[in-house]
């Protein structure tokens, strides 16, 4: 079995090992969630808000958001080279909820930041668009993870427009394959078969009596080889345009439930922001004062750390809850400022 730290090593985006081996958020390691051969790429969570919803009818649902208060389980959604995994850590008393998508059922992606949040948005072919909200200021990171699913989407539709079409002959013989019957012939303009009493195509509708019966015969096939290659060259176009109207639409203006949305990352991010730069901010200008002017270097490093707790409250970096490393900082400002006293007496 691979380790988490060679898993991590060749992984696309950045992330810790111990993110996929720690079970202090879900109740099975992450690492035990992959095949033996599959490779995570990219690591996204967010403590208390799991998938927003966007139903076709035009609905939204998060059924996976809770408070923060009373809970340290994370909401994971994961990028690997085979599919996306979405995971809802559960109590250890119960298995965690688990959500995968393939990559063939995927429409559009999208990585972006809105209110200094960096968020991963996709759509799947049910019309379903689903839309999650990274804890961490990681925008450039969720624009690769974005850019590399459109890249396995693109190649999924790749390979599956490669396969043999229904009623393929496979290994017959060629000469079987390209031998027309007597009197057979073929449109010049579209290449469809027409018999030798035939004034009309069938499929275009255009003169076929100046066409002698079997003479032209090799020379009719290859029109005819022709047209379907334009036809199925055609065909790809209309893929391809229809591909970019879907990813278009996922970037289309936002609706009312999308600003509804905007307005609680907005109220998370201000928060967020307020007691993460007061807590680093003062830790910080504390740690200075009390490492080089007061010589007080125990009380100074105390105060470094709480800045550091301070920072986490805002980027997450650490794999804490935020309200940890509330604690955190208060025991640090705690202790500092009891040795400030001692030191004081």
């Amino acid at each position: 079995m691979r380790s988490a730290e060679e898993i991590a090593e060749r992984a696309r985006g950045k992330y810790k090992p111990e993110y996929i081996t720690q079970t202090n958020s879900v109740a099975v390691p992450i690492i035990e969630r992959l095949s033996s051969e599959e490779q995570l790429h990219f690591v996204f969570f967010h403590e208390n808000k799991g998938f927003r919803i966007f139903e076709p009818d035009g609905k939204e649902r998060t059924p996976d958001h809770t408070s923060i208060t009373g809970t340290t389980n994370k909401r994971f959604f994961l990028v690997t080279d085979e599919r996306i995994l979405y995971i809802v850590g559960e109590d250890e008393e119960a298995d965690d909820k688990i959500q995968e998508f393939s990559y063939d059922n995927i429409t559009s992606v999208e990585g972006y930041e809105s209110k200094g949040a960096s968020i991963i948005e996709f759509s799947t072919k049910d019309g379903r668009r689903y839309k999650f909200v990274n804890n961490a200021w990681q925008t450039d990171t969720v624009q690769n993870a974005a850019k590399y699913i459109n890249s396995q989407v693109d190649s999924t539709a790749t390979e599956g427009s490669e396969e043999p079409a229904q009623g393929d002959t496979g290994g017959a013989n060629p000469e079987q394959e390209t031998t027309a019957p007597p009197e057979t012939r073929f449109c010049p303009d579209c290449g469809a078969e027409v018999t030798a009493d035939d004034a009309f195509c069938s499929e275009c509708g255009n003169s076929v009596e100046q066409l002698g019966s079997s003479a032209g015969t090799d020379e009719s096939k290859s029109t005819g080889a022709n047209a379907s290659e334009v036809e199925m060259s055609s065909t790809d176009r209309v893929e391809d345009i229809q591909k970019q109207e879907d990813r278009n639409e996922a970037s289309e203006p936002t609706t009312q439930s999308d600003t509804e949305e905007s307005d609680e990352l907005d109220i998370d991010w201000t928060l967020s922001f307020v007691v993460g730069l007061f807590m680093s901010v003062s830790s910080i200008l504390l740690g200075f004062y009390y490492t080089f002017a007061a010589g007080n270097l125990a009380s100074g490093i105390l105060f470094w750390l709480a800045g550091s707790a301070g920072g986490n409250y805002i980027t997450g970096n650490w794999n804490i809850s935020r309200w940890l490393a509330v604690v955190i900082f208060l025991l640090l400002w705690m202790t500092g400022s009891f040795l400030i006293g001692t030191g004081a007496a």
